[in-house]
């Protein structure tokens, strides 16, 4: 009963911080095994179960991501250049399709921030504790990620005119 009503929803958010539905899958996995064997923790006095479950799930994607560290690129803010664009979010014109396809298309590091800024609401303070960098990082990997973002879209759409 509890997946069927969350399963969708849980897999959703393992959708935006995996590149592969097989890694999705193995993440909502290991997210089930923590949600049911955490669930007598679990008080409603302090929130949802719908809002618990979600950032167990939030936290097991980012566990998973830093087990495969490798595939991470968070660039240090040091070394990122900075453009300053409008703050027109092109994202809002895509289907949430169209969106996953960027996002999972995204290097590691930056769908990741990306989806923890934009999809999950966290602040940058947040995410540079969560992922123990700085908060200048996590808003350069938030910039780089809506630059590349905006490329693709631009490059999709001269692709389609032409």
């Amino acid at each position: 009963m509890i997946y069927q009503t969350y399963g969708p929803q849980w897999m959703s958010i393992c959708r935006r911080y995996q590149k592969s539905r097989g890694d999705a899958e193995d993440v909502l996995q290991e997210s089930l095994v923590k949600i049911f064997s955490k669930l007598k923790s679990f008080d409603t006095k302090r929130g949802s179960f719908s809002s618990w479950s979600n950032t167990v799930v939030i936290n097991e994607n980012l566990m998973a991501i830093r087990k495969s560290k490798s595939d991470v690129d968070i660039v240090n803010i040091d070394t990122a250049s900075l453009e300053f664009y409008s703050e027109k979010d092109v994202v809002f014109d895509l289907s949430t399709d169209q969106l996953l396809r960027i996002v999972q298309s995204l290097p590691k590091g930056y769908s990741t921030i990306f989806n923890l800024y934009v999809v999950e609401g966290y602040t940058h303070k947040e995410i540079a504790e969560i992922l123990h960098i700085s908060i200048g990082t996590s808003k350069s990997q938030l910039h780089k990620a809506k630059v590349l973002i905006r490329k693709t879209i631009k490059d999709a759409s001269n692709y389609q005119v032409a």
